[in-house]
């Protein structure tokens, strides 16, 4: 479902280059992304699906800066719990 969301939102921009390169990368990071969405931790936290509910919301009023910064908020926080953990499992 946190695919779907995301590309959903990418999907929206009608760019067939911009699709192409973030599905690469999302390929590329995919090992990463799901050691995120496993951790207990992170999903217990709720911090994910908050950012979800704020993109959807401001998605659903037309305030682009408001997506921008609730999807910038999602990535950034992944990224910093994943950096935190030092390691990926092996």
């Amino acid at each position: 479902m946190n695919k779907q969301l995301h590309f959903s939102v990418y999907a929206a921009s009608k760019s067939a280059v911009l699709c192409s390169l973030i599905e690469t990368l999302w390929l590329q990071v995919g090992p990463v992304i799901n050691f995120d969405l496993s951790s207990s931790e992170r999903i217990a936290s709720g911090v994910a699906q908050e950012h979800h509910a704020e993109l959807v919301t401001a998605l659903i009023a037309r305030d682009a800066s408001a997506a921008k910064a609730a999807l910038a908020a999602d990535i950034e926080d992944s990224a910093k719990f994943i950096l935190a953990t030092g390691s990926l499992p092996e």
